[in-house]
């Protein structure tokens, strides 16, 4: 895997910067490294995996890595939230993971991503306060 900017994956697949742009924000398959604000911070991309998931060529695995890692971005960038309100927001997080995990795979899930062990954690141990 080769992780180049967001230029070099619109040169080799003759898109444009903006429409990879757009894909990346709605978190396309292939994010090696998502992009940050400031000069050097940009997204980071892996061009095979980018063109298998522009093709439809995503797999269940991908995806569910994708749906683990943004789990776990989303709660990290509302680390500011009470210790009640933090609990109730990972719980929805796995439970929304696990429900995509049935809608992709037809079964219940054998083994949760770390991430999702994580957010399974934190909102466990919330229920455990509160007794």
């Amino acid at each position: 895997m080769t992780a180049v900017p967001l230029t070099v994956v619109a040169r080799e697949l003759g898109l444009s910067r903006a429409t990879v742009q757009r894909d990346v924000r709605h978190g396309c398959g292939g994010i090696v490294r998502p992009g940050e604000r400031g000069r050097g911070r940009g997204a980071l991309l892996d061009v095979e995996e980018y063109r298998r998931w522009r093709n439809g060529e995503a797999d269940e695995r991908r995806v569910l890595r994708l749906a683990a890692e943004s789990a776990a971005a989303v709660f990290r960038e509302h680390g500011g939230l009470g210790a009640t309100f933090r609990a109730h927001a990972a719980k929805v997080l796995v439970l929304q993971f696990a429900r995509l995990h049935h809608s992709l795979t037809g079964r219940q899930v054998d083994e949760l991503p770390e991430e999702i062990r994580t957010l399974l954690s934190i909102s466990l141990s919330s229920n455990n306060h509160r007794r």
